[in-house]
């Protein structure tokens, strides 16, 4: 006979037994007790098998809570996203390089600082001040 809430096939001990265990038997009353809109709700996410999957940054093996699902927790998928933007970024600056004039360095960390330097002393004080304090190499 089949289980007529989990589905698993079992042999009948008592002639009008309908449920395989007493786990299923408390189930079909939940469903008999909830209203009728709900039930084929309840009954999908009771017969619903357990998906197991691994995860695509960690590697770790995880419970599925939908079929799309990828990795095992939100800071998995937060840092896979970083890698990739950091991918796109790296891919776009070497692809861009050549018409940025190749690997020129201008200044101390190529912010503001160009490859000239300005006439003003004062105008070019504040920039290297400015730049230091950007790379962090001082406090203002």
């Amino acid at each position: 006979m089949i289980c007529k809430v989990c589905g698993k096939e079992f042999t009948k001990d008592k002639y009008h037994k309908k449920y395989c265990s007493d786990d299923c038997k408390a189930r079909a009353k939940k469903l008999q007790d909830a209203s009728n809109s709900r039930k084929a709700y309840i009954l999908r996410k009771i017969r619903k098998p357990i998906q197991y999957g691994v995860c695509e940054y960690c590697g770790e093996e995880f419970v599925k809570s939908h079929g799309n699902q990828k990795y095992c927790c939100d800071i998995c998928a937060e840092n896979k996203n970083r890698e990739n933007n950091a991918d796109a970024a790296n891919k776009y600056y070497h692809h861009t390089k050549k018409k940025r004039g190749g690997d020129k360095v201008w200044g101390l960390g190529s912010g503001s600082l160009g490859p000239h330097h300005h006439d003003d002393w004062d105008v070019e004080f504040e920039k290297v001040q400015n730049e230091k304090y950007r790379l962090g190499l001082q406090g203002k």
